[in-house]
């Protein structure tokens, strides 16, 4: 049964977004010119969305972004002028219109972002195909996790850098220059550090002792040099899997190997966060229903080791 999309629209919230193309688990449409049009579209469109990009990673056939999405809308002033810059005079909402009414809460709208970038995209690619290609790129409809700040987005975010590490593409995720990561690395400034400043760093928690932007890309470096290392020692990653359902999978904080609940968990975070954000969505009988699913990592392998305080709604089950 398809359920409408968790999007909370008066609060603050991070979200995992993912979607992949068409086709088989084999084929992979995007070599590097498409890459950097995906990238560039995604920047481009933040001129004019108040969706903010955290994080992001352009794959072969798929991409991973940690966004950002404001609880405020804009005036409808603000989102007229803001829509004006952004199109220079090729197309204009007048302040006072009933376009530019229901314009702030377009902008800030999750799904509204991603048609645009897309369908965008698509746009471009069908075009650039010889001989021309028609129909649908995206395989389904965009998945999104909610994230509650602070922890759930540090781990998010490691795994999301991690992908290409996992694919062996590169041995280290600062190789990948499709990746914010890399982009970091390579230019010494984050594609979109404002949001890192403002949105990212304020949620932390103390215990990681990361009070600005230099500690953070210290804390990253050092965790995703160790976790590259042990990704690299895994086994092979296979075709993704199709098939039929086969037990429960665990849940893990660990960002060395594949974890589906960071695209397809529904929400992350704390008890009470999840709970929240759950309830408010669907009810309180569908809290009731369902018990919490406890994230595991390698803490949970020594005695007396404090539990993990991150926990998924929804409980994904093993395809084989």
């Amino acid at each position: 049964m398809r359920h409408a999309r968790i999007r909370p629209r008066d609060t603050d919230t991070f979200m995992h977004v993912f979607n992949r193309v068409v086709g088989s688990a084999k084929d992979y449409p995007f070599d590097p010119p498409e890459k950097e049009y995906f990238i560039n579209l995604m920047r481009d469109l933040t001129r004019l969305y108040t969706v903010e990009i955290v994080a992001y990673q352009l794959m072969g056939n798929h991409f991973h972004l940690l966004v950002f999405v404001p609880g405020a809308c804009l005036s409808a002033a603000d989102a007229a002028a803001r829509f004006n810059r952004y199109y220079d005079g090729k197309r204009v909402i007048e302040p006072n219109s009933p376009k530019a009414e229901a314009l702030p809460a377009k902008l800030r709208d999750i799904s509204a972002y991603l048609h645009a970038l897309e369908q965008g995209f698509s746009r471009w690619y069908n075009r650039t195909r010889s001989p021309r290609r028609r129909g649908h790129l995206w395989a389904e409809r965009f998945k999104n996790t909610i994230l509650e700040g602070g922890i759930s987005v540090w781990h998010c975010w490691q795994y999301i850098e991690l992908n290409c590490v996992r694919a062996r593409l590169v041995p280290r995720p600062e190789d990948y220059r499709f990746g914010s990561w890399g982009a970091w690395v390579g230019t010494g400034k984050h594609p979109f550090e404002d949001s890192v400043r403002q949105r990212v760093l304020p949620t932390l928690p103390p215990e990681l002792g990361i009070h600005d932007i230099a500690g953070l890309h210290q804390a990253l470096s050092r965790n995703l040099s160790v976790a590259a290392a042990a990704a690299l020692q895994q086994p092979a990653p296979a075709a993704a899997p199709v098939g039929r359902s086969a037990g429960k999978e665990r849940f893990s904080t660990r960002v060395d190997r594949r974890v589906r609940y960071w695209a397809e968990g529904l929400v992350i975070g704390s008890a009470i966060f999840v709970k929240t954000v759950v309830a408010r969505a669907r009810g309180e009988l569908a809290v009731r229903k369902r018990r919490l699913i406890r994230a595991l990592c390698v803490a949970d392998e020594t005695p007396g080791a404090a539990p993990p305080a991150l926990y998924s709604f929804k409980q994904l089950r093993q395809i084989v």
